[in-house]
């Protein structure tokens, strides 16, 4: 299948089709077949709103994009007066039709399940009943319309039609994720889309072998698809990685800072999380935090980590630092105040007492310098890695 999308004054259109041989009129319009789905627009505010819609409608729906060619078609040899078929009758014909090509895929299913032809059943079976269930939904949005009492017995038939083949389809693994995947990928392209208008997540997202998710936000450029943001999602959808691929890497390369402030946190900010590169956990976007919104790790107060953009020689780097522990510099006096180590992970240092020797504060947490003393010396720890110790009066 192929997908346009067209700009009309400040909307957007998209058309979805078989073959971009086929005549003109066979493909699914927003604009004229809107009405055949529940949930399809005439016209949409942002080029990747259009273009997300329609694979959606390609993806979980293709029956629709099958049922109006095969509608159109069938009246291309008749006269004109095919043209005044009541909108009634069109609607009930293309539910008729769409049915009829969700029964087939069923059958040819059950065949290949049986032949042990199938390389994921459950997979299948759950793709053919989110259709069926979206089919239901399309025709139950619309029944108040039919009046005619031979249209009304076509409706109730493919009703129950539908409840008897969702009565045998097994549920499936992973519709939930893929809305979901679909979800985060499109606010991904919404933020690439202010630097990038066509900006739009490719159809086809990816499940690679280690179970994580690969996705492409392409743009149109020169009448094609180029990909130019390649989205990395582990297998629990937490965002891993924002990278550059194509023309874009060579534009904006991974450590520039015009990729970091243009592509990569407002990508993160849209998604709403990114997974700790210190794999400490998952940071959220907190835009109230002491980080400026850069995202932050939930935590407690020695565990929270921020993860931000470090600058240098014009590039940047992702990198994690202790977030605001109780501890402050104010708390500090060089020469006298007494901490101990409580970072598991120093072993040499941990459970340790040391004095202070000098501190200095940074965006969001305070370094400190403690002697260890005790053959271990100086070395300059992160608020979070210790405690103040009270000296006894």
């Amino acid at each position: 299948m192929f997908i346009s999308v067209t700009r009309h004054g400040d909307r957007y259109r998209f058309s979805a089709g078989i073959d971009r041989d086929d005549p003109a009129g066979t493909a699914f319009s927003s604009h004229e077949d809107f009405w055949r789905s529940s949930w399809v627009r005439s016209d949409y505010g942002s080029f990747w709103e259009a273009h997300a819609a329609a694979s959606k409608l390609v993806d979980d729906q293709p029956s629709h994009v099958m049922a109006k060619r095969f509608c159109f078609l069938k009246h291309a040899d008749e006269t004109e007066g095919a043209i005044s078929v009541p909108p009634e009758d069109r609607m009930v014909e293309h539910y008729v039709a769409q049915y009829d090509i969700i029964s087939r895929r069923l059958a040819d299913a059950d065949a290949r399940r049986s032949m042990h032809d199938s390389e994921d059943p459950a997979k299948e079976a759950g793709a053919v009943r989110a259709e069926l269930e979206s089919l239901e939904g399309d025709i139950r949005a619309v029944m108040g319309m039919v009046d005619t009492p031979a249209n009304k017995r076509q409706i109730e038939d493919i009703l129950s039609g539908i409840a008897e083949a969702l009565g045998k389809v097994g549920k499936g693994g992973d519709a939930e994720a893929k809305d979901s995947l679909r979800d985060l990928s499109s606010k991904a392209a919404s933020a690439v889309a202010a630097s990038r208008p066509t900006a739009f997540v490719r159809v086809g997202e990816r499940l690679t072998d280690d179970g994580s998710y690969s996705v492409a936000v392409s743009e149109m450029a020169n009448g094609a698809a180029e990909d130019i943001i390649r989205l990395s999602f582990g297998r629990d959808l937490v965002l891993d990685d924002v990278a550059p691929v194509g023309r874009l890497a060579d534009e904006s390369p991974y450590h520039s800072q015009d990729f970091f402030r243009r592509y990569w946190l407002p990508v993160v900010h849209a998604v709403g999380h990114v997974r700790d590169p210190a794999g400490r956990g998952v940071a959220v976007v907190d835009p109230s935090s002491p980080s400026g919104g850069l995202p932050v790790v939930v935590g407690g107060a020695r565990t929270s980590r921020s993860v931000f953009c470090e600058e240098s020689g014009g590039s940047w780097r992702v990198v994690t630092r202790s977030a605001a522990s109780g501890l402050r510099e104010s708390d500090l006096v060089p020469g006298e105040s007494e901490v101990r180590c409580v970072n598991k992970a120093l072993a040499a240092y941990y459970g340790r007492t040391g004095t202070v020797m000098e501190s200095r504060p940074k965006r969001d947490y305070v370094e400190v310098k403690v002697d260890f003393k005790r053959g271990l010396g100086c070395v300059w720890l992160e608020g979070s890695d210790i405690e103040p110790v009270a000296l006894p009066s």
